[in-house]
């Protein structure tokens, strides 16, 4: 009687001498939500292991077949030591064109359209005299098919440099200009203390763009037909296309793909991205 009063004048209170009515504590039903989402956690990343071993022994199992993917590691270094000369000439093309025709305005009337004529023609345009030049002056040689292909990266990459050279000259302000004419800047002089660092964000954005093309021209340069012959030269690019065209693997081509893809991101990282951080603190606001 004086407990069913209280339920009456407070509903909030529990039943009193009745503990099949009591409801079973907070804690406790948080605590089973938990365990249930720690089971199927534990259950989603067991099967997922299990799946994720079972395709890396399909994938390795399938590619390890084919002799070449030992040699991988040489590939790579190859590539990057055939873009590493390509862009030095670029370098030295880029920096002698950009700064000639971008201080010297007679220059430049004339410069200009000509690199704008010749970024026009695409890599694979230049592919015809390349081979013919280089692999009939040195017969066939290695170092004919090296040349041919450090050529046909080079067209790939100068034409960006170039212009970010050439946007960076005329970037430099008149008052600096005229700053370093009062100041008896002439010469070399001139181009160490104002040309090169107006230059250097444009260089080295110019490069991100060059090194893109170089990557994207990758499997032409590596791979040249001429007559009735096909030239391959050890590189990651003649890797792909050996994957795609000749064993007709797609796992093969997706292996390579991801090794291309990841030492791009590594030389991004590692090279570009420090760079133009740096490269900042030069641009005139």
């Amino acid at each position: 009687m004086v407990a069913s009063w209280i339920k009456f004048l407070n509903p909030t209170v529990e039943g009193i001498g009745s503990t099949s009515e009591r409801r079973p504590p907070r804690q406790s039903r948080l605590s089973t939500v938990v365990l249930i989402i720690l089971f199927f956690i534990i259950v989603t990343a067991l099967a997922s292991y299990i799946w994720l071993k079972w395709i890396f022994i399909e994938i390795t199992t399938s590619i390890a077949k084919y002799p070449d993917i030992w040699n991988i590691p040489y590939y790579v270094a190859r590539t990057l030591l055939r873009m590493t000369v390509a862009y030095i000439f670029v370098l030295a093309f880029g920096l002698t064109y950009g700064i000639a025709a971008g201080m010297f305005r007679r220059l430049s009337h004339v410069l200009i359209p000509m690199l704008d004529i010749l970024q026009s023609v695409p890599v694979l345009g230049y592919l015809p005299a390349a081979v013919i030049f280089f692999v009939e002056t040195f017969h066939g040689s290695e170092i004919g098919l090296e040349l041919a292909s450090i050529l046909l990266i080079f067209t790939g990459m100068a034409w960006a440099v170039a212009f970010g050279v050439i946007s960076g000259v005329k970037t430099i302000p008149n008052d600096v200009i005229e700053a370093a004419r009062v100041f008896g800047l002439r010469g070399f002089k001139y181009l160490r203390h104002i040309v090169f660092p107006a230059i250097y964000p444009s260089l080295i954005a110019g490069s991100i763009l060059a090194w893109g093309g170089g990557w994207y021209f990758l499997i032409a340069c590596e791979y040249i037909q001429y007559g009735d012959r096909t030239y391959w030269l050890p590189g990651i690019g003649a890797f792909l296309d050996k994957a795609a065209y000749v064993y007709g693997d797609e796992t093969l081509a997706i292996f390579g793909l991801i090794v291309l893809a990841s030492v791009i991101a590594v030389i991004n990282r590692l090279v570009w991205h420090p760079l133009m951080e740096h490269s900042e603190k030069y641009k005139y606001e």
